[in-house]
């Protein structure tokens, strides 16, 4: 028999996807309602700048950290290596 790899099934690991997704949930809703808030508190700039302004502040940050643990997986396989259909699924 073979190795099950790094994706093994656990009960931590399924904890851990757990708290992850609950975390991912939290924030997406805090973020929605915090951008909210700030659309109807400033309405002197508009949506598309304010969405780019967002971008450019959270764009660096986010490949900081996917190059800080990832850099040889990126290297080879790109930023979207290991997407398979179910993911673009999810994703779209």
């Amino acid at each position: 028999g073979g190795s099950a790899g790094p994706w093994a099934s656990s009960p931590a690991g399924h904890m851990n996807g757990v708290l992850g997704a609950l975390a991912g949930a939290g924030l997406s809703a805090f973020a929605g309602v915090y951008f909210e808030l700030i659309l109807k508190g400033d309405m002197a700039v508009s949506l598309w700048t304010r969405n780019v302004q967002l971008c450019l502040f959270t764009v660096p940050i986010s490949l900081a950290t996917a190059y800080g643990g990832n850099a040889s997986f990126i290297q080879e396989h790109g930023l979207l290596g290991g997407f398979d259909w179910l993911v673009w699924c999810v994703v779209l």
